[in-house]
């Protein structure tokens, strides 16, 4: 009843509100603003006035901080988001631009409705103008997932693949938390550096420990990191959480968590270990190795299921056993690259162009605001 009569009294205002030329950055509850959001925010902050709402600043607890939230966002004509819009939007207000977080492996959205209402759904399908995707086989899918038509698609690449392929230089103008050097100093010294991003378990209410290892399986991995002159980086999903603290304990493990901008970190990886995360996808661009961990695919897939089978939708071979894992680790020249892997990178990169993407968007903004 309360959200009912929340959305109604918003929807009011939205319909009242004067908008502003203003681009809204809004950030998700519960969530963190992903490196889409942050390299457009770096590359307009000069050109459009923008502000950046956190929708973890909303709750009831706080009424005067989330209506002041709220008429902000209202008086934005843009909307850059890359999880879900706020309630009380009205269709037509604002250009509301959906810079989603990845290219869907798992099912997601309206390919996984049991796990939220048609209303959601359709509101935010409704809602949304412009939604951003890789290539045009991605588009596909992400049409799917979020039910959108093709006319409201941008399938030139994903902003954030810019942090991968621009150069040192260009790093530094979008690099708006200055992370890149506090990347290299952590990794400094070490003759290999190693990351490892597993997705979360469960639902994103649980926060599970995806690594567990056992005790001996954690002393062979300290073998393995100390005889190599190896540093293993572990990056959580913002749905996991460490189980066990001392396993950072060691000198050659270090918790990145809290790291920003995963792409800026994986400029320095040179080993990507993942699971059913999409991280995957955009490592692809440096042509480096990836392993592919999944202990529990049986499971996973049973819990969340994928849009296509799992295994032959992967660049690399994939191991269900953490042995498996230090012996691929092992050789000098990890050789766990498919010969599929120019048609995987094909079907995600082929054309696509960050920057090509990032200027489209300028357009589209400076088109809905009259300049």
């Amino acid at each position: 009843m309360y959200k009912s009569i929340l959305r109604k009294v918003l929807s009011i205002l939205d319909l009242v509100l004067p908008k502003k030329n203003v681009v809204c950055f809004f950030i998700t509850a519960r969530t963190s603003w992903d490196p889409n959001q942050q390299v457009l925010f770096a590359k307009f902050k000069s050109k459009f006035e923008v502000i950046v709402i956190d929708g973890n600043d909303v709750s009831r607890s706080s009424p005067y901080k989330t209506l002041k939230c709220f008429y902000k966002i209202y008086r934005s004509k843009v909307i850059i988001f890359d999880h879900s819009l706020p309630i009380g939007l009205v269709e037509g207000k604002h250009l509301c631009i959906n810079v989603w977080h990845g290219s869907p492996i798992k099912r997601i959205r309206c390919l996984l409705k049991e796990c939220f209402t048609q209303q959601f759904l359709d509101y935010q399908s409704t809602v949304t103008n412009l939604l951003i995707s890789n290539s045009p086989f991605d588009s596909v899918q992400m049409q799917s997932c979020f039910n959108v038509t093709e006319e409201k698609m941008l399938s030139s690449g994903l902003p954030r693949n810019a942090y991968l392929t621009c150069t040192n230089e260009q790093l530094s103008e979008i690099d708006i938390y200055d992370e890149y050097d506090l990347v290299k100093n952590i990794s400094s010294g070490y003759s290999k550096v190693i990351l490892w991003a597993p997705t979360y378990r469960g639902d994103s209410h649980q926060f599970n420990d995806p690594l567990n290892l056992s005790q001996h399986e954690e002393q062979l991995l300290h073998r393995y990191l100390e005889e190599s002159n190896s540093l293993l980086l572990v990056r959580y999903h913002k749905f996991s959480s460490c189980s066990k603290s001392s396993f950072f304990l060691h000198d050659n493990i270090r918790d990145v968590s809290n790291i920003k901008n995963q792409n800026i970190l994986l400029r320095e990886v040179d080993v990507l270990i993942t699971d059913y995360s999409s991280i995957w996808i955009d490592y692809m661009l440096l042509r480096r190795p990836i392993v592919f961990y999944c202990a529990d695919l049986d499971s996973y897939e049973l819990n969340h299921g994928f849009i296509h089978d799992f295994q032959t939708s992967i660049p690399s071979k994939m191991v269900i056993d953490f042995m498996a894992v230090l012996d691929l680790l092992k050789q000098e020249d990890i050789e766990v690259l498919s010969s599929d892997f120019e048609r995987l990178y094909n079907r995600y990169h082929m054309n696509s162009n960050a920057n090509e993407t990032i200027l489209s968007i300028e357009n589209k903004i400076n088109s809905h605001i009259g300049l």
